[in-house]
């Protein structure tokens, strides 16, 4: 996710990724600015919520459990990046979400 953000804050095209959160913090948007146009572009909300739905939140070892404000940045920029310049990401997942794929 590091990467994702480095590399889409670096690109030229949109503002530095930003984060707002619900009054809980248990969702969060992540957010940036084309800088073309003055537009304002928000990725897909991700909650804590959708963490459990997903099972992100219940493996073992899983990062989601000490620190979940983290993973809610890290999993909402991504989403953001994917939806809003994929040419950055390539299709590549980030360590954390090849770590939530259930190998069945």
């Amino acid at each position: 996710a590091q990467f994702l953000i480095a590399s889409f804050n670096a690109c030229g095209k949109f503002g530095a990724v930003y984060y707002e959160f619900n009054d809980d913090k248990s969702e969060c948007t992540a957010k940036t600015v084309e800088l073309a146009t003055g537009r304002e572009i928000a990725g897909p909300m991700v909650s804590l919520e959708m963490a459990k739905a997903e099972g992100w939140a219940t493996k073992t070892g899983s990062k989601w459990k000490t620190m979940p404000e983290l993973m809610l940045r890290y999993r909402a920029a991504a989403f953001l990046i994917r939806t809003t310049a994929p040419e950055i990401g390539l299709g590549l997942y980030t360590t954390d979400e090849l770590r939530d794929i259930d190998n069945g």
